[in-house]
Parts: C-alpha cells; structure tokens; sequence
C-alpha cells in the first residue's frame, strides 16, 4: 500500500481533477478547522462537506478505500437521499461508485485487502443498523446484510 505522503499526493490530484478540495484531519486543531467535530468523530472516519475531509487512520488501506467512498458521493449524482431509499442503500452506492472511481484511476478494488473489504462493508453496516430505528422489518435488515457481503465479494 502507498505511504501516507504519497496518498495525500494523489488524494490531492485526484480531488483536484474533480474540482473539489481535500483536507486532512490528524489533531483537535484541523478538526476544529474542518468541522468543528471532537477528533474522536474523526477517527477511521471521513466526510464530505465543501470539501473532502479526511479523518485520521492507522491503517492506510481502510483510508485508501474511505477516500474513494468519499468520492463516490461527489460523482453519485443520484447518491441524493431518495424517496424509497435508505441511508444504508445510498452509502451502499457511493462504496460501489467510490470502486469504480478507484478502478478508473488505476487501482483495482483486488487489490485492497479481505480485511480492507470487510472493514468497508462494516462502515456501510452502520448505516444498517441505524435504520432499525425506523421500523424496517427484521427480515428485509437480513437480505441486505446478505446482499452487502456479495458486492464487496467478502466470504464469511
């Protein structure tokens, strides 16, 4: 996997060539500066806002695929909350286009680890399981589960 300076080479060009700006969140202050957020939210996470926040990570894979999810809501146009799809249904798609972003700047989404996979079908688990709240039935929470492991092509 590439070092931390090289990433924040590349997440930079590539921001760029979209237009958008990258900044990098690693102490209380940058969080302050981005967001405002305890840098506690910032851990192994990353947002969108005016411009792509990335938050702080041990694993420089986990952060390799993060940025690409991140861009994956920049280019998924329809990546808008719809009527009749959830959270978990449009972070699903902003993983597989953030893939596909990734793939057409050269990076295969083969060669993330299985644990890099699992972890990013984690994150969109979370938005899963949030959804309880909302009365989704149990069974239709189960077939999604199943349906997220097939995509990212993790076995169990």
């Amino acid at each position: 996997m590439l070092g931390r300076q090289r990433q924040d080479e590349i997440f930079r060009y590539i921001a760029a060539d979209m237009n958008w700006k990258v900044c990098f969140v690693d102490t209380q202050e940058d969080a302050d500066a981005a967001t405002g957020m305890p840098l506690a939210e910032y851990i192994d996470n990353s947002y969108i806002g005016y411009e792509i926040i990335i938050g702080k990570y041990d694993n420089l894979e986990y952060r390799f695929a993060s940025f690409f999810h991140e861009l994956g809501h920049i280019k998924n146009v329809k990546g808008k909350y719809e009527i009749g799809f959830s959270k978990y249904e449009m972070e699903k798609r902003c993983w597989i286009c953030g893939f596909k972003l990734m793939e057409s700047y050269g990076y295969k989404k083969s060669d993330l680890s299985k644990d890099t996979l699992r972890w990013c079908a984690t994150k969109n688990f979370s938005y899963f399981f949030s959804e309880l709240k909302w009365g989704i039935p149990w069974y239709s929470k189960v077939l999604r589960i199943l349906n997220n492991i097939m995509w990212l092509g993790v076995k169990i």
